[in-house]
């Protein structure tokens, strides 16, 4: 990758490899609320997970990995991919226990929250009648406010897991297994989604 080329990426799971799904109505609720309205909540208990190491369709095991997939504002991650955010990311995500009886889980919020990052004029962006943004179908970001980000969300897509193209490069050196990287813009223009 050229270092010079700013490069958006949305985060994403391998859904060939293990993934790790919450388990609801355990009382975390709140927390998941909490989560959605871009807050740092307090979680009292570890979050139980389930941890799918086969396929629930074909029944075909999945692959062991370091990234156990993403639901919304969570990103999942085993021993390896802990280690790895925490040495890169720290500052830019806060951890939260959880409890499997298959695996040892970590859930990672991103915090790192940036706001009027997309060019609204640029990029294609579907509306609730109220104004509200509903969906965003082509990212246009505005290069200054992107630059060097890591890992982030924006306030116009927050459930949009995002990285810069540092974060991509880091991951892939390490080797990683779990995600997988879909680019959503570069510095030359606008991309639809392109897989990396």
């Amino acid at each position: 990758m050229d270092s010079a080329m700013k490069q958006i990426f949305r985060i994403l799971s391998d859904f060939s490899c293990w993934t790790c799904v919450p388990k609801l109505g355990c009382g975390n609720d709140q927390f998941f609320n909490e989560l959605a309205d871009n807050t740092r909540p307090n979680l009292t208990s570890p979050i139980p997970v389930k941890v799918c190491s086969v396929n629930p369709r074909s029944k075909r095991p999945l692959r062991k990995s370091d990234s156990l997939g993403q639901d919304s504002y969570l990103l999942f991650m085993a021993e390896a991919g802990r280690q790895f955010i925490e040495e890169h990311y720290s500052s830019q995500v806060q951890r939260y226990p959880c409890e499997s009886t298959e695996s040892e889980v970590w859930a990672y919020s991103i915090t790192n929250m940036v706001a009027n990052a997309l060019d609204l004029n640029r990029s294609e962006i579907s509306y609730f009648s109220s104004g509200q943004i509903m969906s965003v179908d082509q990212f246009t970001f505005i290069p200054n406010v992107v630059a060097s980000k890591g890992i982030f969300r924006i306030n116009e897509a927050p459930v949009a897991l995002l990285c810069d193209e540092t974060f991509v490069a880091k991951w892939k050196s390490a080797r990683l297994t779990g995600i997988e990287f879909c680019e959503l813009w570069n510095e030359g223009g606008t991309v639809r989604q392109k897989w990396v």
